[in-house]
């Protein structure tokens, strides 16, 4: 447990390193604030069968009083750091309905055993499931939800399409030994406190 931490802090520490300096394109193409956007720093999948890995994450509308009662979100996994990133199969969109939780799930394919069948189903029959589904060779990398609104922080009578008013949570699971661990969330309702080296207006801690 304790190792785990050290690593979630070591690569949280390094990203938003990445975010503040403008260290690399990844990061580059388009500035993060926490007005806008949350990150996840770690995320992982494995090809077929290779440890069966996959990284689930949990997006829920709290129906907090201001929030729109449907919020469309981008979520998009990168391989790499911030200095080679480039996108793991495509981007996902889809729209979190007030009071309901949406489900993403990145995996390899094909996978022909395990969970995996079973999830792919889920994506395919389930409006409240997506899927991030890579190439046989996995991944590790980092994850960024952006607002699908192009306004986000303009209520237009209804409540704000504000993304960082949603609860996210995840976590990268070990299917073949049944074990995993939490994923750290940047950004988002619960969002973590800022690193103390951080600069001024760049992911304070709470919800913008």
């Amino acid at each position: 447990m304790i190792k785990q931490r050290v690593f979630r802090y070591i690569a949280a520490t390094a990203v938003l390193a990445s975010l503040v300096l403008g260290a690399g394109p990844g990061f580059a193409q388009t500035e993060v604030t926490n007005a806008n956007s949350v990150v996840s720093p770690f995320w992982q999948a494995q090809g077929p069968v290779a440890g069966q890995t996959y990284t689930f994450v949990a997006i829920t509308h709290p129906s907090l009083a201001g929030m729109h009662s449907q919020i469309g979100v981008t979520a998009t996994a990168f391989l790499g750091d911030g200095a080679t990133a480039s996108t793991y199969s495509t981007a996902v969109d889809f729209t979190v309905s007030a009071g309901t939780t949406h489900k993403l799930f990145i995996f390899g394919t094909p996978q022909v055993s395990g969970a995996f069948p079973g999830i792919a189903t889920l994506i395919n029959t389930d409006s409240t499931v997506s899927g991030i589904i890579g190439t046989n060779a996995g991944g590790t990398g980092y994850m960024r939800f952006d607002p699908i609104s192009s306004t986000p922080k303009t209520d237009g009578g209804s409540g704000f399409q504000d993304i960082t008013m949603l609860s996210y949570w995840g976590a990268i699971v070990f299917e073949g030994s049944n074990t995993g661990f939490a994923m750290e969330f940047i950004g988002d309702a619960t969002d973590s406190s800022s690193h103390p080296n951080m600069t001024s207006g760049r992911f304070p801690s709470g919800v913008n």
